[in-house]
């Protein structure tokens, strides 16, 4: 018998094959998406039984201060000599949000909700962080508009309480971050809050999975500026899968998630992240990891590379009103391989936090920073010791 081969795919077949898959994606959105909101025309009494939106109004305001010490050496050298700047050691910041969400549900059992975040604090000159509406049904959970992807949506990270930690990206308020070091202090991917859509399935036995599709990074209602020969903006893919339940009697949430930029050479990238956490009693023990590859031609292995990797790990105790935890982050880049050394920068965070009150904290910290660039001058590198402490508010 004759088996006849296939020839592989021409350049011009992949480039039609994936045009062809973009609108097949992009029809069954606005297919998914028309048919869901049709579901709710179906009568006009079931419209005048349905309720208008409540606006309820919701957030957090954490107020924090710190005293800290920086390595000699960076204080030293990081001006021109005999004017070098000296940093205090005492600091103190806000971190606040006032959040607004109105919701409603149609008589078919469509939930409808808007959310919108304002950032409440000076420094941040009332900036909207997310900002977008989401459809709720068994078909699952829909959102449209300025908000993370689903691969920040499902993270887990390693625990840590107290003022600031691993992933939320305050420890440089203390520990001064040199301008040289390029690596991140956290293992999230797709945190950005730029317009897209994002869907969620219905959970099954635990599982949930996911994806966000950005066509942008521009934070603009232009048309993205993707295609041709100057093509500046980058496209967006996330998937994601997670998992929460119970195994015996240890509470279990993991999660794994794969996201794609497509742009400019300098910009294409792909990353891969993952996540668990597991509550034994008042314990809990968890830890998450990042790696990030660069796609673009040429990149890889200069100084301009965007391949970086990181971890963190840690526990944490309850017992009470209090928790305590000690969590531990490490994040690398390598970028020119000509050069001995990474960029790095590694954090260890004793913490805690006291209940006072419903929505009402006490919270600190002890923390120990490393940020190291690949070169080995003194200006480019910090390390030091934080105690900070604050009262996190939530309503």
């Amino acid at each position: 018998m004759v088996v006849a081969k296939l020839k592989p795919l021409s350049v011009s077949a992949k480039k039609l094959w994936k045009s062809k898959m973009k609108k097949v994606l992009f029809g069954s959105t606005i297919l998914t998406a028309t048919a869901v909101l049709s579901l709710s025309t179906s009568s006009i009494e079931a419209q005048e039984k349905a309720k208008p939106l409540q606006i309820s109004v919701g957030g957090f305001f954490n107020s924090v201060i710190g005293f800290a010490d920086q390595s000699d050496s960076f204080e030293n050298d990081t001006g021109t000599p005999g004017l070098e700047p000296g940093y205090d050691s005492f600091n103190i910041y806000n971190d606040s949000e006032i959040h607004f969400t109105g919701s409603t549900k149609l008589d078919n059992g469509i939930g409808v909700e808007v959310h919108v975040e304002l950032e409440a604090d000076q420094v941040s000159a009332g900036v909207v962080d997310d900002s977008f509406m989401r459809l709720t049904g068994s078909f699952g959970d829909i959102r449209f508009g300025s908000t993370d992807a689903v691969t920040s949506v499902f993270a887990n990270t390693a625990p840590a309480v107290g003022a600031t930690g691993p992933n939320d990206g305050d420890v440089g308020n203390f520990i001064v971050k040199p301008s040289a070091v390029s690596a991140t202090a956290d293992t999230l991917l797709g945190t950005g809050n730029i317009m897209k859509v994002t869907y969620l399935t219905p959970t099954f036995n635990g599982f949930q999975a996911g994806f966000s599709f950005e066509p942008s990074d521009s934070d603009t209602n232009a048309m993205p500026v993707t295609k041709g020969d100057s093509g500046t903006d980058t496209t967006e893919y996330n998937v994601g899968l997670s998992y929460s339940g119970k195994m015996g009697t240890t509470t279990v949430a993991a999660d794994i998630s794969y996201k794609e930029d497509v742009g400019t050479d300098a910009n294409s990238i792909t990353g891969i992240r993952g996540g668990i956490s597991l509550g034994i009693g008042a314990f809990t023990i968890g830890g998450s990891f990042k790696d990030i590859d660069h796609a673009g031609t040429g990149i890889e292995g200069t100084s301009s590379s965007l391949e970086e990797t990181g971890y963190d790990i840690g526990a944490q105790y309850d017992f009470g009103n209090t928790s305590v935890s000690a969590t531990y982050l490490h994040s690398s880049m390598p970028l020119a391989s000509g050069t001995t050394g990474d960029d790095e920068v590694q954090s260890l965070f004793l913490g805690a936090s006291h209940n006072i009150s419903p929505g009402v904290d006490l919270l600190g910290n002890v923390t120990w920073t490393e940020w190291k660039d690949e070169a080995t001058t003194d200006a480019s590198n910090n390390q030091g010791f934080a105690v900070i402490g604050g009262v996190g508010i939530t309503f």
